[in-house]
């Protein structure tokens, strides 16, 4: 799992963001049903994505959030390309999603 999230933020310049400005411009936090998400938004250019989450679920319970339009590119199993409409996000873990 650790090998395929180097993967991926080796090919997503919008993980490897280095100055404040890029941070202040492109980072946002925000929590939905006590699950962190990090945000990098309007990321077109720096790979793929117009936006990328990363969810983390620091609880045992699993959670169920709305992802209509997105793709699961990393699950607790590694990289993946799911189409998504509602998301699981198992407990003590961390997601990846884009569109």
């Amino acid at each position: 799992h650790m090998r395929d999230c180097i993967q991926l933020r080796k090919s997503c310049a919008a993980f490897r963001l280095s100055t404040k400005e890029q941070l202040l411009k492109h980072v946002h936090f925000e929590v939905a049903d006590k699950v962190l998400i990090y945000q990098l938004r309007d990321i077109e250019g720096l790979c793929q994505y117009k936006k990328i989450c990363v969810l983390v679920n620091p609880f045992k319970e699993d959670k169920m959030l709305k992802a209509d339009g997105y793709t699961c590119i990393l699950d607790e199993k590694g990289l993946c390309n799911k189409k998504l409409t509602t998301l699981r996000v198992p407990g003590y873990s961390v997601q990846v999603i884009a569109k």
